[in-house]
């Protein structure tokens, strides 16, 4: 049986099995899809100068070109408008501002501009994202996060965005994930700088929370009437025996509440979530540890295991802790196998329904990633989008897969069946 066969008789099984069962989420839900300038924007681009330029990654490619989006913004804004009601994105800072404080280049102001304004009439809603890991090279000179003017050097930064966008901002995210910017960067070494220093790290996280508190007050001043979060990367920590307790309960206690701890100034709980890591005492991730899950027999992609009611459980834990609106900021499936994510998509929003049933105020979903990316320290054979890139074609041809005629189909009717 063919490849293709073999994905469409999975796909009518699935739609077989869920016949008859209707999942119709509240009016006025976010249907969006999230990207990072880092990860869809060429380090090769004229003016950027971040510190991931030039990294080689785990599957040997370096991040130089991503899938040059900077040069095909109309043709993806009408692929990103055709995939739902909202869009999660961002911008490369080091193209941006040049130094401390100094004002923002009108260039490139103007051209993020009219890629944004083209999707606002469309229409859309825009969670714009004002840190996605990529820092300038300028600001890693001066000492990055572990520098006591790191705050009020993003501040500035995040002033003068809010007099560029706020017009086009429905919605304002701070910092994407602080806690993988201090661990991976600074505790498990996988980011840049890719050092392993807690006291550092611990460093790091503190000062982002100081820029975040600063940001906040800023936006609230010059956009008062846009809501303002950070995104929180969650997952589901559990123990695969006695040694695995303490590390998971630690992990756990750290990573969802910590963070939302030091992030109170917020208007909404903005949370990314992926699958589960289980603790033997050591962490069970595909990337970390290949063939692990297989062997013990767990549903997994090329990253974490397949857990989705886990997206319900941290949605319900922040709902009863904060009580503030939720809107889930990136979930995702990194395979090479359509039909996965396919079945990601579909389990995830049905545990999400039913926390949304149970009292969560969730108001919306984002899907990472529109477009396969570049994926950080592992490279672009990492795929999460909905949407496929020819790398062979001059031109990074973008092909539609399977999914994203799925999620457009869910976007369209609210729900899904």
């Amino acid at each position: 049986m063919s490849r293709a066969n073999e994905g469409i008789i999975k796909l009518v099984f699935l739609w077989l099995i869920g016949k008859g069962m209707k999942y119709n989420f509240p009016e006025e839900f976010l249907w969006g899809t999230s990207t990072s300038a880092l990860q869809i924007e060429s380090a090769s681009a004229e003016g950027s100068c971040h510190d991931w330029k030039g990294l080689r990654a785990k599957d040997g490619t370096v991040l130089n070109e991503t899938i040059n989006h900077q040069c095909h913004r109309s043709y993806d804004a009408d692929i990103i408008a055709s995939l739902g009601n909202a869009y999660r994105g961002g911008f490369d800072w080091s193209r941006l501002q040049k130094g401390p404080k100094e004002k923002l280049e009108k260039e490139v102001v103007d051209e993020y501009r009219d890629f944004y304004g083209r999707l606002k009439e469309k229409g859309m809603h825009l969670m714009l994202v004002l840190h996605h890991f990529a820092n300038p090279q300028w600001f890693v000179e001066g000492g990055s996060w572990t520098s006591n003017q790191a705050p009020d050097i993003f501040n500035d930064y995040v002033k003068k965005m809010a007099e560029s966008f706020g017009d086009l901002a429905n919605t304002w995210n701070t910092i994407n994930e602080p806690s993988a910017i201090a661990v991976e960067g600074y505790l498990r070494g996988e980011f840049p700088p890719r050092k392993k220093n807690p006291v550092a790290a611990y460093r790091v996280f503190n000062t982002l929370s100081k820029a975040h508190k600063l940001a906040y007050k800023s936006l609230k001043e010059i956009c008062p009437d846009a809501p303002v979060g950070i995104s929180n990367n969650t997952m589901s920590f559990h123990d695969e025996n006695i040694l695995g307790i303490i590390p998971a309960r630690i992990v756990d206690k750290l990573l969802i509440d910590s963070v939302e701890d030091h992030f109170t100034d917020s208007d909404f709980i903005g949370f990314s979530y992926y699958g589960r890591v289980s603790f033997d005492p050591f962490p069970l991730i595909e990337t970390d540890a290949p063939g692990k899950l297989d062997r013990k027999k767990r549903e997994h992609d090329k990253m974490w295991e397949f857990y989705p009611q886990g997206i319900k459980d941290v949605a319900m834990r922040y709902n009863e802790k904060y009580g503030k609106p939720i809107i889930v900021t990136e979930n995702g499936c990194c395979t090479d196998d359509d039909i996965q994510r396919v079945r990601s998509i579909s389990e995830h929003l049905k545990y999400l329904h039913e926390a949304i049933h149970q009292g969560a105020n969730i108001l919306g979903y984002f899907h990472w990633s529109a477009f396969d990316n570049f994926e950080l320290h592992l490279g672009r054979s990492f795929r999460f989008g909905l949407v496929g890139i020819d790398y062979n074609s001059p031109e990074l041809r973008r092909i539609p897969k399977p999914s994203a005629i799925y999620y457009s189909q869910i976007s369209k009717n609210n729900g899904l069946d």
